[in-house]
């Protein structure tokens, strides 16, 4: 493989130890990350959780929309058949609401 331009290596190697990198200053808290114990060991775990919950809401939220639309265009639909419904059985109505409209005979 030839080098890039600039001078930056890269690579599964350079990838790796970049991941490990990570991985430890996700675990380990950074190079410095403050002196108190408390946020070594309470602060990254409540970011973590942070993260993952706003994964989930974003996934959540897209899985839902198509379903949502689908219903909202449904009902929709079914709107414009209820005035088409209410229009046609509204002279049947008025008339059975004269007096003389209902017979039991």
């Amino acid at each position: 493989m030839n080098a890039p331009a600039n001078g930056a290596r890269s690579g599964p190697a350079v990838w790796a130890r970049d991941l490990a990198m990570g991985m430890r200053f996700a675990a380990g808290g950074g190079r410095g990350a403050g002196s108190s114990p408390s946020y070594r060991w309470a602060v990254p775990p409540a970011l973590t959780a942070l993260g993952v919950a706003l994964g989930v809401a974003v996934l959540l939220l897209g899985a839902s929309v198509p379903s949502l639309t689908s219903a909202w265009h449904g009902r929709e639909k079914a709107r414009e058949n209820l005035l088409f419904v209410t229009a046609l059985s509204l002279p049947p109505l008025w008339r059975m609401m004269r007096p003389d409209g209902l017979r039991t005979e």
